[in-house]
């Protein structure tokens, strides 16, 4: 009677094991379903996302600047995104924010313009009857748009030119007008200084701010007077105005920002990715470091006595876009200049004066090239400058304001 006993309630605990074990193998298979389908799900809405973002890049007419919409991506019903696209100085941005139910999954982009035949060149001089002389140790390499008049050998400040080649590299006919920049972008830069819509004073600036893209832009509005931006961690959707002079010291941390002021001033050292405008001058001290996709812009909008510009000192190095317009008839057309030991490595336009003494790596577009030293000034010479366009990535991507292909390429993922 006791064996039997035994015998049953082991009968009962293995019966109970097996139950047990069964109920574990079939709570793990829901479980493991479940987690396929969840992750299924998610890479599906990630999928949707990128699509999105093609979708946009891809089609220049799917969505209006600054106008979200919502697609069904396959006509199905299940594959619906959101999808927006807006100018960030320059460049543009495109979101894409895929759904199903309450989960979703959002991408934004920064993204530019492969450039045109044109900006896929040294250089393009406008013909202004007059020839383009170079001194020194001056380097020239690719193809470049040069006036009627040629290239020509010329001896300033006791330095001829040293080279065998003047041009090494392809010569073309340049036309008496430059190219033209995007209309509709250039109105949009030059109107940034007028509107006012700020969202935080100067008083109120927080030490550090992260604002994401996906976010309504914060705009900080300094005033009138001369303001130093010090000791600031700042990235993101942000966009500083200035009525006055702003000076942005080298103890500041900003990426991939937005500033207009009527006067810019960037102190010696300072690292960062900046998109800077400026109505009257915009200067960059010495051993500076402005990383790609950076840009300088003179925007002048109205009529001055003085000459604009922009100014890149000694060792400093700008990865990007450098430009100056001038949308009201004026003598005092812009000027860029770039010192000795500075780098360009982009594009540089100005539809006025280039004064190149360092290093273009890229392409420079200009009315004119203005030498001045401690004795003169000349017109179209270069002494001891370097532009070359071949030591510029084959992947280099600009923007809708310069000459382009109108075909979009991402430049990097933001938050």
């Amino acid at each position: 009677m006791k064996l039997q006993a035994n015998a049953l309630f082991i009968t009962v605990v293995i019966s109970m094991i097996i139950a047990l074990m069964a109920s574990m193998l079939i709570l793990s298979a829901y479980y493991n379903k479940t987690s396929i389908l969840l992750n299924f799900k998610k890479e599906r809405l990630v999928s949707n996302a990128n699509s999105g973002i093609n979708l946009i890049l891809g089609d220049e007419h799917v969505v209006e600047y600054d106008t979200p919409i919502s697609v069904d991506l396959f006509q199905t019903g299940n594959d619906s995104v959101n999808l927006k696209k807006c100018v960030w100085g320059v460049f543009e941005i495109a979101s894409a924010t895929a759904y199903k139910h309450k989960d979703s999954s959002s991408q934004t982009v920064l993204y530019g313009y492969k450039p045109d035949t044109i900006l896929k060149s040294a250089m393009y001089l406008s013909d202004q009857n007059r020839a383009l002389f170079l001194c020194g140790t001056t380097k020239i390499k690719g193809v470049c748009y040069l006036p009627e008049a040629g290239v020509k050998r010329a001896y300033i400040e006791g330095q001829g030119y040293i080279n065998s080649d003047l041009i090494d590299g392809t010569e073309k006919r340049s036309k008496t007008v430059l190219p033209k920049l995007d209309e509709k972008l250039s109105a949009y830069l030059a109107k940034q200084f007028l509107d006012t819509n700020a969202s935080v004073n100067t008083a109120e600036i927080p030490d550090t701010i992260h604002h994401s893209f996906s976010k309504p832009t914060l705009v900080i509005e300094i005033g009138n007077s001369i303001f130093t931006l010090n000791q600031k961690v700042l990235s993101g959707n942000i966009m500083i105005k200035s009525k006055g002079k702003l000076i942005i010291s080298a103890e500041n941390k900003l990426n991939n920002i937005q500033v207009y002021a009527t006067a810019i001033v960037v102190e010696e050292n300072f690292k960062g990715t900046l998109q800077l405008f400026a109505r009257d001058s915009l200067i960059i001290h010495k051993n500076c470091t402005l990383n790609y996709p950076s840009a300088l812009g003179i925007i002048k909008d109205r009529f001055k006595l003085f000459q604009q510009f922009i100014k890149i000192e000694e060792g400093s190095v700008v990865e990007g876009i450098c430009f100056g317009f001038c949308s009201v008839t004026d003598l005092n057309r812009v000027r860029i200049t770039v010192d000795e030991k500075a780098l360009v490595y982009g594009q540089l336009y100005s539809d006025g004066f280039a004064e190149i003494k360092g290093t273009v790596h890229g392409h420079v577009t200009c009315g004119n090239f203005r030498l001045r030293t401690p004795s003169s000034t000349y017109d179209n010479h270069l002494l001891n400058a370097t532009i070359d366009f071949s030591k510029l990535s084959t992947t280099f991507v600009g923007s809708a304001l310069l000459p382009s292909v109108k075909e979009k390429k991402v430049i990097l993922n933001l938050e």
